[in-house]
């Protein structure tokens, strides 16, 4: 028997040739074995219950499972998500939960841009009416449609399938833009994606004055907090009805209370690229003010 056992159900596995092969490759030299389990809770407890680890391929992997689970150190995904377990009940056993942020990011990446095009160019559309007979019809439909070289592309987000929808994109001629809070702007120009801001959206910014109780009248109903200094506190927080984010325009987020936004579920942005460029000025001008005693020579002549 080997020394670390990880226990997983019944089904496809996520890589391409079947099997385990790929899975059992960064295991090798660890004296582990893969055991395949049918895919219902009864069953799969009876060999996961004393496993090292569970590799979870889709199948629920609920609180009652997890609290059944006597050996267990992690969960481990082969998808991005980690939807299908209940990482909250994992969580509170110790047991990390892992994903794999890089899985099918290409081949999501192909499909995004093969609905792309095809929606752009009615090509169901267009199917349907070559198996009808309705051939007269095709050119005067697609003579309604504009060329996609000069279209707009928008990204809600720039992770990992955007860049790489991105990448396929710009061959055809296509603008891109896209707004993502979480990254650092500087990131999407690599793309030849254009930093979009929320204008165009019905948005508006109401500004509130800059004391707790009168703020908090304000904001309280706000779908978003526009954070400029103010110590937003637990207070505050906890007085927001519809907040979905608190947004900085600095690097540092220390006047607000993270750990009570992040028990909200509201997450805080920052502006990680804010004043980069004027600080490194301000840091080289006094490095070298400093170092050829420019101060120093100034008072002299005076």
């Amino acid at each position: 028997m080997a020394k670390f056992k990880i226990a997983t159900h019944a089904g496809a596995s996520f890589t391409v040739a079947g099997g385990y092969d790929y899975e059992m490759e960064p295991l090798a030299g660890m004296d582990a074995e893969i055991i395949e389990t049918p895919a219902n809770e009864k069953d799969f407890l009876e060999v996961a219950g004393d496993a090292d680890a569970i590799y979870a391929k889709g199948m629920k992997i609920t609180r009652s499972m997890i609290d059944r689970l006597r050996k267990c150190r992690a969960i481990v995904l082969g998808s991005v998500g980690v939807d299908s377990v209940d990482v909250a009940a994992a969580t509170a056993r110790g047991i990390a939960v892992t994903n794999c942020p890089d899985t099918f990011i290409e081949e999501v990446a192909d499909h995004a841009m093969a609905l792309l095009l095809a929606g752009f160019r009615r090509v169901v559309e267009q199917d349907r009416m070559v198996r009808e007979g309705r051939w007269r019809e095709g050119r005067p439909a697609l003579l309604q449609i504009p060329r996609l070289m000069g279209q707009t592309l928008g990204f809600i987000a720039f992770g990992h399938v955007a860049r790489a929808m991105a990448r396929r994109a710009k061959p055809f001629g296509l603008r891109m833009i896209a707004h993502d809070p979480f990254i650092e702007e500087l990131v999407m120009p690599d793309y030849d994606v254009v930093p979009a801001p929320l204008a165009g959206i019905d948005a508006e910014i109401v500004e509130g004055p800059a004391n707790e109780k009168d703020f908090l009248e304000v904001a309280r109903d706000a779908d978003a907090i526009y954070a400029k200094g103010m110590k937003i506190t637990k207070t505050v927080i906890d007085g927001l009805e519809k907040c979905r984010a608190i947004v900085l325009g600095s690097v540092g987020v220390d006047s607000v209370d993270v750990a009570a936004a992040t028990a909200r579920g509201i997450p805080v942005t920052n502006c990680p690229d804010t004043f980069i460029e004027e600080v490194a000025d301000h840091a080289m001008a006094l490095l070298l003010a400093g170092f050829r005693r420019v101060v120093e020579q100034d008072r002299m002549v005076r």
